[in-house]
Formats: structure tokens, C-alpha cells, sequence
């Protein structure tokens, strides 16, 4: 089974640039992601000092 995933940042065409990227990989690798410390940028929290 495939897993995609879509992202965009910015603010587009309007009011400045935008970066959209798109992934595609098996469903097996999503552990692969994991191990390399990959995460949801929604999910972290930030940075205490």
C-alpha cells in the first residue's frame, strides 16, 4: 500500500512565495521515517532552553 502526503509553506503568488512538496512510499517504510527522526511539524512543541 502506498502512503502520500501533500505540504505547503508560504503565503502563494499574491503575497509572496509559496513551497509545495508531495511524498509517495511504501507503507512498510513508514518506520524508516520514524528512525530518522522525522515528525509531524503540527505535532512538536517548542524548543525549551
Amino acid at each position: 500500500m502506498q502512503i502520500c502526503g501533500v505540504d505547503d509553506a508560504g503565503r502563494g503568488s499574491m503575497l509572496g512565495p509559496l513551497v509545495i512538496a508531495g511524498v509517495s512510499l511504501d507503507k512498510k517504510n513508514i518506520r524508516k521515517l520514524s528512525a530518522l527522526g522525522v515528525k509531524d511539524s503540527k505535532k512538536l512543541t517548542a524548543k525549551k532552553t
